[in-house]
């Protein structure tokens, strides 16, 4: 069998490009031929030599905001009909993005040519959360609400990394089917990912780290609402411990409201985070707005690191509460959350929490659920 597998970015390692080659690597565990379409760059995040690439030359600008206004927000529908006859006809076609269905999908439809959608986000959240670019800076995130309903609709089989995000497609439009085939693979560990050793727990809490994009709206804002109403909690119950906010170009209004606290410590453009994350005693996740799974958490439970965590940003690690994870939505949940974990602390056993997060959200799990899937869907 032929797949075309789609990814809209893989020049930087994020979220969003890790989960991607997750997806990748898994699929090509069951099919050789795999042709690889995505944005032509002069540099990948990984070597992708031993696949057929199709990259896709950059729109111009003025183009990029007639195709956002026209209904496809993406560069890849006008390449595929350009290409198609240039190309052996695939067999399935997988869109690791839901809004890569814009257009395409219904090429593809026409071509008589299945595909899966793997739904990183629920996608008008995400793009409205985000001021996206292509949202027109959330202007028009409602068109990605109508791009993900055809998109779970028309494909024959749809992969989500967390139920709430499928739950949100299913209940967000009345006349959305129920019974399409669907599954949950939360992909989020990259294949060949060994664990780190674990290094002895600290008799207190000293170090507490958060960590991410520091330039993403959704991080700073978590952050910033963080710093501002829920810093309090943490200085009453832990005085002796400092916050490290540790992540990729901060802005200046982040690093002007962090240096007002003796206690934080903003690190701008670590070298290495794996070096910040092995120290921490706790990790703090106060991501609140977007959708997904963030896949800051991964960082921290690699190391068996117990995390607090906004409950925006549990969804995809249910099973990890109260395995490692702690959940709060307002200031008091916050508040005695923080105060559970301090209790707790000093019986945690973080090599158990290491072992139950990779037997859950390791890379040979979420093959065999694809594996599972893919049965079901008849294309293996």
């Amino acid at each position: 069998m032929k797949i075309l597998f789609i990814i809209p970015a893989f020049n930087i390692k994020n979220g969003g490009s890790i989960c991607s080659k997750v997806f990748l690597d898994i699929f090509h565990e069951f099919f050789s031929d795999i042709m690889l379409m995505l944005p032509q760059s002069s540099t990948y995040a990984w070597d992708i030599s031993e696949y057929n690439l199709l990259e896709v030359p950059e729109t111009p600008l003025f183009m990029k905001y007639s195709k956002i206004i026209s209904g496809v927000p993406h560069r890849f529908y006008p390449y595929i009909k350009h290409i198609w006859n240039k190309i052996n006809r695939p067999d399935l076609v997988v869109f690791s993005s839901s809004w890569l269905a814009a257009g395409c999908g219904e090429f593809l439809k026409d071509q008589g040519i299945p595909f899966i959608t793997i739904h990183h986000n629920y996608e008008y959240d995400f793009h409205k959360d985000n001021h996206s670019k292509q949202s027109l800076y959330g202007l028009n995130a409602s068109l990605f609400r109508k791009i993900e309903k055809f998109a779970y609709t028309n494909s024959m089989g749809n992969v989500f990394l967390t139920r709430s995000d499928a739950d949100k497609i299913k209940g967000n439009s009345q006349d959305v089917p129920q019974d399409v085939p669907s599954v949950c693979i939360p992909g989020i560990i990259e294949k060949g990912n060994s664990l780190p050793q674990i290094r002895d727990k600290s008799p207190e809490i000293k170090n507490i780290v958060i960590s991410g994009a520091l330039c993403d709206k959704q991080t700073e804002d978590g952050i910033t609402h963080y710093i501002k109403n829920l810093h309090k909690f943490v200085t009453d119950a832990l005085p002796g411990a400092t916050v490290i906010i540790a992540g990729r170009n901060p802005s200046k209004r982040l690093i002007k409201i962090a240096n007002r606290y003796n206690n934080i410590n903003l690190l701008p453009n670590p070298i290495s985070l794996d070096t910040i994350l092995s120290e921490a005693d706790i990790f703090l996740n106060p991501t609140r707005l977007g959708s997904g799974i963030k896949l800051r958490m991964v960082d921290a439970l690699k190391y068996g690191c117990p995390v607090l965590s906004h409950e925006t940003s549990c969804a995809g690690y249910e099973e990890m509460i109260g395995n490692g994870v702690w959940s709060y939505n307002k200031e008091a949940d916050f508040s005695s959350e923080l105060l559970k974990l301090k209790k707790e602390y000093e019986s945690l056993d973080r090599n158990r929490i290491q072992t139950i997060f990779n037997d859950l959200y390791g890379y040979n799990r979420n093959k065999e659920r694809m594996q599972l899937f893919l049965r079901e869907l008849s294309l293996i």
